[in-house]
């Protein structure tokens, strides 16, 4: 029994598993996280271009300051370059302590006139005169349209690495006399902030360098093997929308989005690079499937031990017990207390008892029967004594008061008295109806009357461990 069941069972979990494993494949197909990487640059970009418009619209009212155009008043080239050395040292301190420079550190403050000319800069009387506007010619074009802006400064000759912001400086007749920039850092430390704060995926910012772009920041998580997307990220440059990146193995996925809101969108490109974790792959799926089956299995085959046990011994014994009645041995009878097999050993005894004549003993410890009888067969156990029958009325002291009493309190009467006697005597009174009971009592007054020839009713008297009912004569 014990291997059949294993076996049943066994592929019953089997096919179980194969047609989950079927349907969840069809269902869920190769799940990954593909995609991701477009999300993680564009919010990247999306970040980057907030901290510029937040800087732009600081910088702006800043530069609404007498003290920005004073350097533009002085009649000296020396006394514009204290000024403007003044003030950009103000705009320094200010910044330090403005909301747009939470997470991002001033390194550089500039004022310059409408050609891009330095006048001066924070910390230092350096740079005065330098032609910065040839180096980033976006700056002077942006501030001769009145308009502020934003851009990627990286230049080698002059150590320079990072996104600016600038915005125009006007007179008190609002013409444009000048204007002045913030650099602001553009370093790993950059690029983890950016990360942290949207998708904290491996970023990487690249610039043009010659033939080939190059990469000048990175966030944390970026690998050697990610930096094989910085070749093609040059396709990435003036475009509004992410693209996907070459040089990459199959494990990864790079995307790459121009850094949109500084120039003219080809200055430099976010990437992003993202491990790809495929989630429904048939390889990741098909273990889970065998782990399912092997656990099935080892319930299978622990659950069939247990029913074995269950069944097996019982059906033994009773295999024996068989085995001996028929060597001869016909006292034997089955004693097993057996949710599943007691209903049929119970039988088996029932039917040796039937086939070796014995008489089952159905009563109790005190000898009264062990099931109560039903309301149809309660009148077998009613007895007639008919001792006064052959006496007449004058005779019996009750006859007067029967004769006398309506029907229908005599017959509720004595059924009452007749279940309140069984009751003493410990029978069970519950399939005791009083309308068979009446019908009962009835049949036997007439069976009375016909037999002797005179009317009798009935009244009760216990005798010993019985209830009789005695025939009292009428007439």
């Amino acid at each position: 029994m014990r291997d059949t069941i294993i076996g049943i069972f066994g592929g019953i979990v089997l096919l179980v598993t194969l047609l989950s494993f079927a349907f969840m494949r069809l269902t869920l197909g190769d799940i990954s996280n593909k995609g991701e990487a477009q999300r993680a640059v564009t919010a990247a970009v999306a970040q980057f271009e907030v901290e510029g418009l937040r800087i732009e619209r600081w910088l702006y009212a800043q530069a609404d300051s007498d003290k920005l155009r004073q350097p533009f008043e002085a009649s000296t080239a020396a006394g514009a370059n204290d000024t403007a050395v003044a003030a950009a040292n103000a705009i320094e301190q200010a910044a330090k302590g403005a909301e747009p420079f939470a997470r991002i550190k001033p390194l550089l403050v500039v004022i310059f006139d409408p050609k891009g000319v330095v006048v001066g800069r924070n910390g230092s009387k350096r740079m005065q005169g330098d032609k910065l506007g040839d180096r980033y010619p976006v700056v002077v074009s942006t501030i001769q349209a009145g308009s502020t802006g934003s851009s990627v400064w990286v230049n080698e000759p002059t150590a320079e690495q990072m996104l600016a912001s600038f915005a125009p400086i006007r007179d008190a007749n609002r013409k444009i006399i000048g204007g002045i920039a913030i650099g602001t850092n553009l370093n790993d430390e950059r690029l983890q902030s950016a990360s942290a704060a949207t998708s904290t995926r491996a970023l990487i910012l690249t610039v043009p360098g010659g033939d080939a772009m190059r990469a000048v920041a990175k966030s944390n998580g970026v690998l050697d093997d990610m930096l094989g997307a910085v070749t093609s990220s040059q396709q990435a440059l003036g475009g509004a929308q992410a693209v996907s990146l070459s040089g990459l193995g199959p494990q990864y996925e790079g995307a790459g989005l121009a850094l949109l809101g500084y120039g003219d969108g080809k200055q430099a490109a976010v990437l992003a690079v993202t491990e790809l974790q495929s989630i429904g792959r048939f390889t990741t799926m098909i273990w889970a499937a065998l782990g399912a089956l092997l656990v099935g299995l080892i319930l299978t085959v622990v659950s069939a031990h247990m029913i074995d046990n269950y069944l097996s011994q019982p059906i033994s014994d009773v295999e024996e017990g068989l085995l001996a009645i028929i060597n001869g041995d016909t006292e034997i009878r089955f004693e097993l207390e057996h949710k599943v097999l007691g209903g049929l050993v119970f039988r088996l005894n029932s039917l040796l008892n039937q086939l070796l004549g014995v008489r089952e003993d159905d009563t109790d410890a005190e000898g009264r029967p062990a099931h109560a009888p039903s309301a149809t067969t309660f009148g077998a156990a009613l007895h007639v004594d008919e001792r006064m029958i052959s006496l007449t009325a004058d005779d019996v002291a009750d006859a007067g008061a029967l004769k006398d009493e309506a029907a229908e309190d005599y017959y509720k009467r004595i059924f009452d008295e007749y279940t309140a006697a069984k009751r003493e005597l410990g029978d069970p009174v519950e399939h005791v109806k009083f309308t068979q009971f009446e019908q009962r009592i009835k049949a036997s007054e007439r069976e009375m009357t016909q037999k002797h020839a005179k009317p009798v009713r009935f009244k009760i008297e216990v005798k010993g461990k019985e209830v009789t009912l005695v025939a009292v004569p009428l007439e």
